[in-house]
C-alpha cells in the first residue's frame, strides 16, 4: 500500500501554526501603535519640511511682497514647532500612559489567545495519553 499524499498534520503542528499567526497579528497591531515620541518626531519633521520648503522659496523670490508673505509663513512654522514642543512636554505623561495601555491591551489579548492555544494542545495530549 502506498502512503496517502493527503496525510493530515499532527494537532501540535496545527496549533503551532495558529500560534505563529497570532503572534504575527499581534506584531502588526503593535506596529500600528505609535509611541508619543515617535508621533512627536513625525510632527516636528513635517513642520521642518515646510520650513525648508519656505526657506527655499524665499531664497528664490525677488519680490518684496512675496518675501514678506514667506517670512510670515516662517514665523508661523516656528510658532508651530514651539506649540508642538510645549504640548509634547505638557501631555507626555498622559500620552505615555495611553500608549502603554494600548500596548498592554494588545499583548494581553495575545497572551489570552496563546493560553487558549496551548491549553488545547496540553488537553489534547492528556486525553491522548489515557
Amino acid at each position: 500500500m502506498a502512503a496517502s499524499s493527503k496525510t493530515s498534520l499532527p494537532q501540535s503542528i496545527l496549533i503551532f501554526n495558529q500560534i505563529v499567526e497570532q503572534v504575527a497579528r499581534c506584531a502588526e497591531r503593535l506596529a500600528d501603535i505609535r509611541s508619543p515620541a515617535h508621533k512627536h518626531q513625525d510632527d516636528v519633521q513635517a513642520v521642518y519640511a515646510k520650513l525648508r520648503a519656505t526657506w527655499e522659496r524665499i531664497s528664490k523670490s525677488s519680490y518684496a511682497s512675496e518675501r514678506e508673505t514667506l517670512q510670515a509663513e516662517i514665523r508661523s512654522h516656528t510658532a508651530e514647532l514651539e506649540r508642538l514642543r510645549r504640548n509634547y512636554e505638557l501631555g507626555l505623561k498622559d500620552a505615555e500612559a495611553e500608549y502603554e495601555c494600548r500596548v498592554d491591551i494588545v499583548v494581553k489579548a495575545l497572551c489570552e489567545a496563546l493560553d487558549e492555544s496551548t491549553s488545547t494542545l496540553l488537553v489534547g495530549h492528556e486525553v491522548g495519553e489515557m
